[in-house]
C-alpha cells in the first residue's frame, strides 16, 4: 500500500505529494491558517520522521531528540501496524509551531513541539502513561490524550 498526502487549495483543487525520499508512506497531519503543512513520512528504513512544507512549498524533515529508531522495536510493540518508529508530527499552530510525539529507544511515549526555527522541547503530561499531543493553538498551548485516552492540556512553560 502506498500512502499519499494532500493539500484541498482554496478552490477546491486537490494536491497529492510525497516527502522527497519517503518510502510508500506520506501523511500530511495538519495545515495552518496560512497555509503551511505539518505531517511524517517513511524513510527507506520505515522509520517515520516529521516535516514542515511551507507556504511556498518548501519542505524541512525533522527528527525529536531522543527519538528511537528500531532497536528494541518488534511488531506488536508498537500500534497501527507500524514497523519502527520516530516522530510523528501532528499539529501546526499560525506562527510555525508544530507540535507531535515520538517514542524514545525504550518504547515510552512522548510529546514534542518544535519553534519555527527547530528548537525541539519534550513534552511529558503529568502523571500520564504516554503523552499523544493533537493539536497546538496560537497561544502554544498543546493538547493531546495519553496512552489511556485521558484527555490533557499543557501551557508553555509548563
Amino acid at each position: 500500500m502506498v500512502v499519499h498526502a494532500y493539500l484541498r487549495l482554496a478552490n477546491g483543487t486537490i494536491e497529492t505529494f510525497d516527502y522527497p525520499g519517503a518510502v510508500n508512506y506520506t501523511v500530511a497531519t495538519a495545515v495552518s491558517q496560512g497555509g503551511a503543512v505539518a505531517g511524517y513520512y517513511a524513510d527507506p528504513n520505515g522509520v517515520y520522521h516529521g516535516f514542515i512544507m511551507a507556504t511556498n512549498g518548501r519542505l524541512t524533515s525533522f527528527d525529536a531528540p531522543g527519538a528511537g529508531y528500531g532497536t528494541g522495536f518488534t511488531s506488536g510493540t508498537l500500534p497501527l501496524g507500524m514497523n519502527s518508529a520516530g516522530t510523528i508530527a501532528t499539529a501546526i499552530n499560525d506562527q510555525g509551531y508544530v507540535a507531535g510525539w515520538f517514542y524514545d529507544s525504550n518504547i515510552k511515549v512522548h510529546g514534542f513541539v518544535r519553534s519555527p526555527g527547530g528548537k525541539i522541547t519534550t513534552l511529558n503530561a503529568p502523571g500520564f502513561e504516554g503523552t499523544y499531543p493533537t493539536a497546538i493553538n496560537d497561544l502554544g498551548q498543546v493538547a493531546g490524550v495519553d496512552f489511556f485516552q485521558n484527555a490533557f492540556v499543557l501551557t508553555p512553560g509548563q
